[in-house]
């Protein structure tokens, strides 16, 4: 599947917000899958990108709701695809 939104009600200790993702690929395995574009795809820059856009949150983020709303098709692991631009 591609371009897959997904929405959830979180609720703790009376707070309650709405959480929402959108999945750029789901595919048939155990990972969940983000494009990313970038004017250097060198690993040492995403690596840097992880960290000061918040890519690896964004992982975490997405498994956690992913999981929560799919508790019969679980997903361990997200995987990035970075274009570079040029």
């Amino acid at each position: 599947l591609t371009e897959v939104s997904a929405f959830a009600r979180f609720e703790s200790g009376g707070f309650s917000c709405l959480r929402k993702c959108r999945f750029d690929l789901i595919p048939a395995a155990n990972v969940l899958c983000d494009v990313k574009t970038s004017s250097d795809a060198s690993p040492q820059a995403f690596r840097r990108d992880l960290y000061e856009k918040g890519y690896a949150t964004q992982a975490a983020y997405y498994l956690d709701l992913w999981n929560a709303l799919m508790p019969d098709d679980p997903r361990e692991a997200f995987v990035f695809f970075v274009v570079e631009r040029k």
